[in-house]
């Protein structure tokens, strides 16, 4: 995804009250083209920012990120990734994407550390 690109999804059967995340990998674009650098990329679920603004790190290995939990208020999503348009060539991949349910016993743990 090229700075200022989107791409999203809408998924549907989620059940209301559980609590779920969305798991994916993503890297920067490697090679000598142009500015060859990360691009800031969030993550929204229905509009609401579950994930960044934040960089893949720029080792150019592929990496797996998680974003915020976040509770069903509705069994339909859109999940929207975006690149912030930037000064530079640069380009983000991403990869592998998978929205998880968390039992509710994981995020009570979580929360007690």
């Amino acid at each position: 995804m090229q700075g200022g690109a989107t791409m999203n999804q809408t998924v549907t059967g989620f059940v209301v009250g559980q609590t779920y995340e969305v798991t994916f990998w993503s890297s920067m674009r490697t090679g000598d083209v142009g500015g060859d650098a990360p691009v800031p990329m969030t993550v929204t679920a229905n509009g609401a920012t579950i994930w960044g603004p934040q960089e893949p790190t720029s080792d150019r290995n592929w990496d797996q990120y998680t974003t915020s939990p976040f509770t069903a208020a509705q069994t339909s999503y859109t999940f929207e990734f975006a690149t912030q348009s930037q000064d530079y060539d640069g380009s983000d991949l991403l990869d592998d994407v998978h929205v998880v349910s968390i039992p509710s016993t994981s995020i009570r743990k979580a929360r007690l550390r």
